[in-house]
């Protein structure tokens, strides 16, 4: 299904921004305070385009979802009592495995079943289960078909490539002067463009269609985790979704810290670890789309800059627009080569020569071929110089001004939140963030989340978020046909 492109006229970001210069701070609320209403939530936090923490007690009316059914131990309860019955368990996701003090490395992901996964994170391995559809997001409006007669040759090349750089490897550091993707290949953008269809109550193997609940979330909500709305909370619902996940990862007990040291040539040479114990950094990066992020066990801090702030942050692809909605548009070049430019609430602009093309991110089984242009260049423990050892500080501080300067310069304007157990976090489209976990050992080091991807809405009232009502639309018929 293409929707239908409209002209839509330049803007400039005006909404929410941070300071400059000094640290920030981002508002909390409290679900069961009485003010805290759709139609206040909208007008203070939505519009605006203003990210906040959401605090509700378990007990709320306001949440719809109970976090405890998707806490490990409940999943593998229902992969066991569902042993016989109608689950696929043989389906294969992608998992990330830890590399070189990080995840997001670019290397290729492992595929695995979901009941070999959490087998393996019980034992102690340091696992990521993220989305699993195709990654260059606005990137895939490319021709499938032509796709597909190259996925051989492509994998017979990056299969020779990966040799290479195993034989090139240095201990374990990245030389960050000669390699800008080494912190940016295969990370994960957060963005699907649209609802497709949803799976069918026979859960059909030979058909993967778009779907708003992602896996493994599809399969597990079918054989009855538990309850999981299409809004987690009311105070969303002038919203409307396009992607539910499911993230689960294991932090290790003696995770690999950062570590610098000089090359031969006096070039820095750096990991992708962090200067804190027991973290892991998902690289600095911004979504296309409206985030509610529902923590359901562990401790995340995000560190995160407005969109305004885009052209400090070295991002991989070169910025077209950003939009007032916050969505940022980047360059159809070299550096994103299949990108295709979107508009401000995130749907594709099509060409007139391309008008079979649309937004399609459902191939879960292609592999990205280039770095999401809304990855940063910037290395996780830039982010943090405040934790850094003095043995550190100095060549952190040096390598920041002469390889980041425009960065150097507002690295002290973010806004940082640590996320416990139970804790929303409402994130507009294009607002940068880094996501450290930090390990537990009373809970295994395993963190567990589920987010919500919005459209961004770009109308001005909550009873019109969108100024396009196909996505109205499609969520009306989404909701006759699977709810």
């Amino acid at each position: 299904m293409t929707k239908p492109q409209k002209k839509t006229k330049q803007e400039q970001y005006t909404k929410y921004k941070l300071s400059r210069n000094k640290p920030n701070e981002i508002d909390i609320i409290h679900l069961e305070d009485p003010k805290v209403t759709r139609e206040w939530f909208f007008e203070n936090y939505i519009k605006p385009r203003k990210p906040t923490v959401i605090k509700y007690n378990p007990n709320s009316k306001k949440f719809k979802v109970n976090t405890s059914s998707f806490k490990p131990e409940n999943i593998l309860q229902t992969l066991k009592s569902n042993e016989d019955d109608e689950i696929d368990i043989d389906e294969l996701l992608q998992v990330e495995e830890l590399n070189n003090g990080g995840f997001g490395s670019g290397n290729r992901r492992l595929k695995m079943k979901l009941d070999e996964f959490l087998n393996r994170i019980e034992k102690g391995e340091s696992l990521y289960l993220t989305t699993q559809y195709t990654e260059n997001d606005p990137e895939n409006c490319e021709d499938k078909d032509e796709e597909n007669e190259d996925n051989a040759e492509e994998e017979e090349e990056e299969e020779e490539e990966e040799e290479e750089e195993d034989d090139d490897d240095d201990a374990g550091f990245a030389n960050l002067n000669e390699s800008d993707d080494e912190f940016t290949n295969d990370m994960h953008d957060d963005f699907e463009e649209e609802f497709g269809d949803e799976f069918d109550g026979e859960m059909d193997e030979t058909v993967e269609p778009n779907k708003i609940y992602q896996s493994p979330l599809d399969r597990l909500l079918h054989n009855k985790l538990g309850h999981l709305p299409p809004h987690a909370t009311e105070i969303v619902e002038p919203l409307i979704p396009q992607q539910i996940n499911l993230w689960f990862g294991r932090t290790p007990s003696e995770t690999e810290q950062l570590k610098i040291e000089k090359g031969s040539s006096g070039e820095i040479l750096m990991n992708r670890g962090l200067p804190t114990k027991n973290s892991t950094s998902t690289g600095l990066h911004h979504d296309h789309a409206d985030n509610l992020y529902v923590l359901v066990q562990g401790k995340k801090r995000f560190t995160l800059f407005s969109p305004d702030f885009a052209h400090h942050l070295y991002t991989t692809g070169d910025i077209r627009m950003i939009y007032d909605t916050g969505v940022i548009d980047y360059v159809r070049n070299e550096k994103a080569k299949n990108w295709t430019n979107v508009r401000a609430d995130g749907g594709c602009i099509e060409s007139e020569n391309d008008e079979e093309k649309k937004c399609d991110s459902s191939d879960s089984d292609n592999e990205i071929k280039q770095d999401p242009p809304s990855f940063t260049k910037i290395p996780p423990a830039l982010l943090h110089l405040d934790e850094a050892d003095k043995s550190h500080l100095n060549h952190l501080e040096t390598y920041s001004k002469a390889n980041f300067p425009k960065f150097h310069e507002i690295k002290d304007s973010s806004a940082q939140v640590t996320l416990e157990d139970g804790d929303l976090l409402y994130l507009p489209a294009g607002w940068f963030h880094e996501v450290t976990s930090f390990g537990d050992d009373e809970k295994n080091n395993v963190h567990v989340a589920l987010n919500y991807w919005f459209v961004p809405p770009d109308g001005e009232s909550i009873s019109r978020p969108y100024t396009d009502s196909v996505w109205n639309d499609d969520f009306e018929s989404f909701k006759e046909t699977y709810l």
